[in-house]
This record gives structure tokens, C-alpha cells and sequence, in this order.
């Protein structure tokens, strides 16, 4: 049993189902004052699934999925971390912004993704390109993954740019090449209205892949749009 005390303090996500506390008993104490659950996405929060559905999706299950589609499946909490730049520029000071594009260009190597696969204690890696896609990291990042210290089959998700900013032709594209690079799942931020949802849903089926769902519990890729909230704005 993994130490939550240990996941943690790593840095980890902690997302699942709707009853989260309920689910992490497997872990340990949530009573512990010090202990801070974070939230990156989302995308990753699985709608309840019913026993019979558990069931099916477990059996129907033909080849090896990533732990968080499985953990998912069963109704459990999947645990990640956001993957870390490599190479981060100085912190700007407090309260200070720029331009899209305006800090240096992240590192991600596979190395870096080695490390993160040598830990037992995450089910899945957060790839944040959002703002400045980079199908290389993908590539880098998922070859890192899958070597052959990997402690598990981990899920590499990846953030890329929204709709709103690069537009939908880039996005379909982004989607495609990010499954292909080999990610486990996409989500596209910042989704301002139904319109654009229904847009991002099709992007998905554009991609050609197999997408899991409360519906379509034998899916072995994550995709979904996030909505835009008050602070995005």
C-alpha cells in the first residue's frame, strides 16, 4: 500500500471520483493537517460507474491499458504529478506577466521521463503544452515512460493550446500527432461555450482513436475539453 504521507510530498495529484476522500482510505489518514489535495484538471475527475459496468469493462478488456484508465474503471483514485520543466527560466517577480510565448522554451527529455517512471507512486504523468505545443516532448516524455525500469504502465496526459488561441485545424491536428506520439489522453483547455464542447468532442472522433467513457468502458485513450472558468478569463 503506497504511503499518501510519501505521494505528497512529491508533489502528486490526487483526482478520482466525486467521493475523493472516501476513496483514498486505501492510502492512509486524510486527517493529517499537513496534507493538501490538488486538482490539475478536470479532465481528470471519471463520472461514478456501476458495478455492472466495472464488470464488463474489466472483461472486455483486451490488451494493457494505463493504471489510470483501470483504477477508473474500478471506481478508485488515480495519483500523478505535473511533468517538470528541465530547464526553467528565472522566476519573473510577483504580480509581473508577459506575452504567450514570451518565457524560455521548456525541457522535456526522455530521461526526465525515465525518472518519472522509476516512481511506484504515480499512475500518471501531467504534460503541460499548452502554451507551446512541442510534439517532441511527447515523443521524449512517453519513450521515457515506457523503458525498462518503468514501475508500471503510467498515463501520459497532455494539455495542448485551446481552441480559442490556435484555432480548431490546429487543435485536430495536435490531437492526432500527440496519440501518435504516444500519449494516453488530450485535453483541451479553456472551452467557452457548448458550441465549442460539441467542436472539441468531434475533434476528438477525428483523431481515430478509442476513447474511454462511462459509455465505452473498453476505451484505452482519456480525451476531453475543460470548460473556460472565471479565472481564465
Amino acid at each position: 500500500m503506497r504511503s499518501l504521507l510519501a505521494l505528497l510530498a512529491t508533489g502528486a495529484c490526487v483526482v478520482g471520483p466525486v467521493d475523493l476522500n472516501a476513496q483514498l482510505t486505501r492510502l492512509g489518514d486524510l486527517r493529517t493537517p499537513s496534507i493538501r489535495l490538488i486538482h490539475p484538471t478536470s479532465l481528470i475527475r471519471p463520472p461514478e460507474v456501476s458495478s455492472s459496468h466495472v464488470r464488463s469493462g474489466l472483461a472486455a478488456q483486451a490488451t494493457p491499458r494505463s493504471a489510470v484508465i483501470d483504477l477508473w474503471t474500478q471506481g478508485k483514485t488515480a495519483f500523478g504529478v505535473f511533468v517538470p520543466n528541465e530547464q526553467p527560466g528565472p522566476p519573473r517577480p510577483t504580480g509581473e506577466t508577459g506575452p504567450r510565448g514570451s518565457m524560455p522554451k521548456a525541457v522535456y527529455s526522455k530521461e526526465g521521463g525515465e525518472k518519472l517512471a522509476a516512481n511506484a507512486l504515480y499512475d500518471y504523468v501531467f504534460l503541460n503544452l499548452e502554451g507551446s505545443y512541442d510534439a517532441a516532448a511527447i515523443k521524449a516524455i512517453a519513450d521515457g515512460l515506457r523503458g525498462p525500469q518503468a514501475a508500471g504502465r503510467k498515463a501520459l496526459i497532455v494539455r495542448i493550446p485551446s481552441i480559442e488561441h490556435e484555432g480548431a485545424d490546429a487543435a485536430r491536428s495536435r490531437i492526432k500527432q500527440a496519440f501518435e506520439s504516444g500519449a494516453d489522453g488530450v485535453t483541451i483547455p479553456h472551452v467557452r461555450n457548448v458550441d465549442e464542447a460539441t467542436l472539441a468532442l468531434a475533434l476528438f472522433k477525428d483523431a481515430n482513436v478509442d476513447i474511454w467513457s462511462q459509455q465505452n468502458l473498453t476505451g484505452d485513450k482519456l480525451g476531453r475539453p475543460t470548460r473556460r472558468t472565471s479565472k481564465d478569463a
